[in-house]
């Protein structure tokens, strides 16, 4: 039995789709916690559409029928898992420090990096990031360091370089420009953060290409992406491990540098020029050279 996700992600593939039934759809994708435990009823209620729609996509989806789709999910879905009900599900081997289990389970994920990953998607990826006009980049909560540090790593080789700001209240400031030859970079591992996913799914109407990290082709963003990079993410607690994403950044980053060859080096050479008179200059005012503002 194929996946729900695999079945929403082919259905996707078709040109003629109705807007409403696009809408069921990317529901299913990116909220199927929520389409897990509600009735056709209340579906219809919440996302706009008639019951019958509802039906008619699950139908075209390869499905018998919407509950046929709903048990599929419940079976398989596993996003919802608690930090609480993780710690459960991880049996604690009191025979192994926690130092030791901890670094393994790392290594694991690295391992698993080249067989979910091919070079043909790394060497695109990198192409887009490298030939770009802009490049932008969103997550929240536990992924959005990945994301800070591409920001600024890859600001120093090349310009144009964005991040999508929402804490700051500015969500539409930061999107306002994108343009369909730009590239998003969009990191989001279980548990999904649902409004990262609803970003993504409207920067996508711009025709920009959308280049993300999650953790396999079943992930709601997969679907959004039109390159996904795969990594494990489990640790030996209650969090998520970012180690592996962290590695494919590393890789992304020095691609990129190589890609743009002397012209990345320059830029990094110049930026290397300004941090330090900028330290230098703010070590003078420190001691009472400078000015006050």
């Amino acid at each position: 039995m194929h996946d729900f996700r695999e079945k929403i992600r082919a259905y996707f593939r078709r040109n003629a789709i109705s807007k409403a039934k696009r809408t069921v759809a990317s529901f299913f994708a990116c909220s199927p916690e929520e389409a897990a435990f509600l009735n056709l009823g209340e579906l219809a209620e919440r996302i706009g559409v008639s019951p019958a729609t509802i039906s008619r996509t699950s139908v075209e989806m390869g499905f018998s029928g919407y509950p046929d789709l709903q048990e599929q999910i419940r079976s398989q879905l596993k996003i919802g898992i608690t930090p609480v009900e993780r710690l459960k599900e991880t049996p604690a081997d009191e025979s192994t420090p926690i130092w030791t289990s901890s670094i393994l389970r790392d290594q694991e994920s690295l391992n698993t990096l080249l067989s979910l990953n091919s070079g043909e998607k790394f060497q695109k990826a990198v192409e887009l990031f490298a030939s770009a006009p802009n490049v932008y980049s969103l997550a929240l909560r536990s992924s959005y360091p990945l994301t800070f540090f591409f920001n600024l790593l890859l600001f120093q080789i090349r310009p144009n370089v964005h991040h999508i700001s929402i804490d700051d209240g500015q969500l539409t400031e930061s999107v306002f420009d994108i343009g369909q030859d730009d590239v998003v970079f969009v990191v989001s591992l279980p548990r999904y953060t649902k409004f990262v996913l609803e970003v993504t799914e409207k920067i996508r109407r711009t025709g920009c290409r959308v280049v993300s990290i999650t953790d396999s082709e079943l992930s709601p963003l997969a679907i959004a992406s039109d390159i996904a990079f795969f990594c494990r993410y489990e640790s030996a607690s209650f969090f998520n491990s970012n180690i592996a994403a962290q590695a494919i950044i590393n890789a992304l980053l020095s691609g990129v540098l190589q890609h743009l060859g002397q012209g990345g080096v320059q830029r990094l050479e110049k930026h290397s020029n300004a941090m330090k008179d900028w330290s230098s200059k703010l070590s003078l005012g420190v001691q009472g050279y400078l000015p006050e503002p």
